[in-house]
């Protein structure tokens, strides 16, 4: 491994310098939201006083919290939210070195650190470098589910076990689409235990089962100031309100309401004309107020009642208008693939930066598995791939991004690998014993 890392250590290089070059102490994209949090933890909370705004899970505030307890690092001039976002560079580059471990197991150690140079260069999980985002937790822990996970299923262990629930506890709380991706695939892994009758499925619902009780100080938290059980944020409301937008010219994306005000408040503005009276009713928030307001309060009133209002006005337009939402749907899953199309901008070039390598990879993984047999293919691949399904099954009901594809990049490197490849987890038995066990 550590030869691995020397061989791999020019991406390090790379993601430092991309972050040094990107980075600033002015906060932007959702950076304001999780310097809130990680204050308020703190200060011994979490949702802002007097608000039961859950606007996102406390993975990452809580990486945050420790770090930007000062100005300054200590001893150096060095911002605490510079170290932050190079933090962010050290865990993408600890998730090849994962992506590495776990393919080796499978194939020669050439092989893997190719397969692991490859994810290092796949160029759309660079966006967020240079920000305090989510998304470089997010790919790091599912690096660790990977690696810990593949093992576990294959050949059990209460080590591996407690890998795998904490990378899928600590990636629920981080991005909380991945509670429900949870919950749902700990039902399929326990319906396919009963129906198939192996041990493979039953390791899995184990393992999801200990990520969803690593998450229970969390949902009861978020049940004593909402009231409402299994809650596990309060802005996926609002996400499949514009998901299920009717008007002609939106096609499921996020529109940013608050800037759309800001710039034009009037009934000229479609999204003004169209959505004003929703936002009003859920937030009381009037055109008016948003010069004066902005985004920053208008995430503070977005509590449970608020997420509500929208998801039940998502349903509804949904309920009202099938094909208008089938089409955002259809929208939404080429803007996972290519960022586009998008309401109210111009479609640009931008698209084949990530057409072109997501779909090689969508290639790559079809030739995988035409290669071999169904019933010959790891069990561990079966599920792992599986539970990444069910999360974009999920979140493709969502207004959609790349970042939301690309969090998935240990998986989507390690399984054409894994697939095409004739071995087997090298810890366990030959390929025969192990497709009976899936």
């Amino acid at each position: 491994m550590k030869r691995a890392a020397l061989l791999l250590s020019p991406l390090l290089v790379l993601y430092v310098w991309l972050t040094l070059d990107r980075a600033q102490d002015q906060l932007r994209k959702d950076e304001p939201t999780y310097v809130m949090y990680a204050a308020n933890l703190r200060a011994g909370g979490y949702a802002p006083a007097g608000s039961e705004c859950l606007w996102a899970g406390p993975g990452y505030p809580l990486l945050l919290a420790p770090i930007l307890a000062t100005d300054r690092v200590p001893f150096t001039s060095v911002s605490t939210r510079t170290a932050a976002k190079l933090v962010n560079a050290l865990l993408l580059f600890c998730a090849v070195l994962m992506v590495r471990a776990a393919v080796a197991r499978y194939t020669g150690p050439g092989v893997a650190s190719g397969v692991a140079l490859l994810f290092g260069l796949y160029w759309p999980i660079y966006d967020q470098l240079g920000f305090m985002m989510t998304e470089p937790l997010a790919v790091f822990l599912i690096a660790g589910l990977v690696l810990c996970g593949s093992g576990f299923l294959a050949r059990g262990g209460w080590g591996r076990l407690l890998g795998t629930g904490a990378s899928l506890g600590y990636l629920a709380l981080t991005k909380v689409v991945f509670g429900y991706a949870l919950a749902g695939g700990l039902v399929l892994a326990v319906m396919l235990g009963v129906v198939r009758r192996r041990r493979m499925w039953w390791r899995a619902a184990a393992a999801l089962l200990l990520g969803l009780a690593l998450c229970t100080p969390y949902l009861a938290y978020t049940y004593r100031i909402t009231g409402r059980p299994f809650l596990w944020g309060t802005s996926g409301g609002m996400q499949l309100y514009w998901m299920s937008s009717p008007q002609q010219h939106e096609y499921g994306d996020w529109v940013n309401y608050v800037l759309e005000g800001m710039r034009d408040p009037s009934d000229r503005n479609p999204v003004m004309q169209h959505h004003a009276a929703v936002f009003r009713e859920a937030m009381g928030y009037a055109p008016a107020n948003f010069v004066a307001e902005g985004h920053d309060k208008l995430v503070l009133r977005l509590g449970a009642h608020q997420n509500q209002v929208f998801l039940d006005t998502a349903l509804d337009n949904i309920r009202r208008h099938p094909f208008k939402f089938t089409s955002n749907w259809v929208a939404n899953v080429s803007r996972l693939l290519t960022g586009a199309p998008r309401s109210y901008h111009p479609q640009t070039p931008e698209m084949v930066r990530y057409l072109f390598p997501n779909l090689l990879l969508v290639a790559w993984a079809a030739f995988a598995a035409a290669r071999r047999p169904l019933r010959a293919m790891p069990g561990e691949a079966w599920a792992i791939g599986g539970f990444g399904l069910v999360y974009l099954g999920g979140v493709s009901l969502l207004s959609c991004y790349p970042r939301f594809l690309t969090i998935l990049g240990p998986i989507l490197f390690w399984w054409p690998a894994v697939v095409g490849s004739n071995r087997t987890d090298s810890g366990s038995q030959g390929v025969a014993q192990r497709s009976t066990d899936t």
